[in-house]
């Protein structure tokens, strides 16, 4: 049997915000799906490091991750 322990909120809107370290120079960073390039011949995702703009490639299914709640004003 099912039991609620805590009623969750069905319509929230929320977003993924992914973390990743440089290989190069260990800056840490985060970033959204939307900040990500596709690596047009093999489809890879990548990414380039704000600090020595090296590209990296992100596997989302691996990346470390948090949730945040989107505000009703920041949605629209």
């Amino acid at each position: 049997m099912i039991k609620i322990i805590k009623q969750g909120k069905p319509n929230r809107k929320i977003k993924m915000i992914f973390e990743r370290e440089c290989l190069m120079c260990g800056c840490i960073f985060e970033f959204e799906k939307e900040d990500l390039k596709t690596y047009v011949p093999f489809g890879d995702k990548t990414i380039k490091c704000p600090c020595c703009n090296l590209t990296l490639g992100i596997e989302l299914e691996d990346t470390k991750y948090r949730i945040v709640e989107i505000e009703e004003d920041e949605y629209e």
